[in-house]
């Protein structure tokens, strides 16, 4: 509280002042509320130190099927159709193991793909995210699947209405909302 948050992404110091934002998945760090289809992964929890520096980074194994799209680990709730929703999730790579897949938000009981991210996880943990600009079912799913026997680490989840990803917001059983920054007294509007 009351103190500035500096961003590093583009490499120096900014002030971060994001708006106000809800991160809908109750579970962002152990994904134990989060579906599979055909028993097709396994989410082994607390296995890897993960980007906050503590041991609670999870291991996504997804294995080979004849039927493709089972191999999906799968969150959904209700939406506001219209709207847009942003899904985001750090990855990192499992030594020795396939580390491709995709982020997928989709409708519909067979899947009808809206929007797709492609990854490929590195040995740093990076963030990759998805985002539908127009939802156009009031229940749409938000997916992580994997290739064939790939492996790769997860964390943090998080799905939020708004077009693209803000900072990381973690969630234990609830949705949990980060209000926006507000900065006073900062000098004149028009050098800001």
């Amino acid at each position: 509280t009351d103190l500035p948050r500096i961003d590093y992404t583009d490499g120096c110091g900014s002030l971060l002042l994001e708006p106000q934002s809800t991160n809908l998945v109750t579970q962002s760090e152990t994904f134990s509320n989060w579906n599979t289809e055909g028993g097709k992964q396994v989410v082994t929890q607390g296995v890897v130190i993960s980007p906050d520096g503590t041991n609670n980074g999870n291991k996504l194994e997804t294995y080979d099927s004849n039927f493709v799209p089972q191999r999906k680990l799968w969150i959904d709730f209700p939406v506001t159709v219209g709207a847009s929703y942003t899904f985001s999730v750090y990855i990192k790579k499992v030594d020795g193991q396939l580390n491709t897949g995709f982020l997928h938000i989709t409708t519909g009981a067979n899947d009808t793909f809206d929007v797709s991210q492609a990854y490929t996880a590195t040995d740093q943990w990076q963030r990759v995210s998805v985002t539908t600009n127009s939802a156009v079912s009031s229940q749409i799913r938000f997916l992580i699947t994997g290739d064939s026997n790939s492996q790769i680490y997860i964390w943090g989840g998080q799905v939020e209405q708004q077009s693209y990803p803000t900072s990381y917001i973690p969630t234990n059983g609830s949705s949990a909302t980060r209000l926006a920054d507000v900065c006073n007294n900062a000098g004149s509007s028009d050098l800001i």
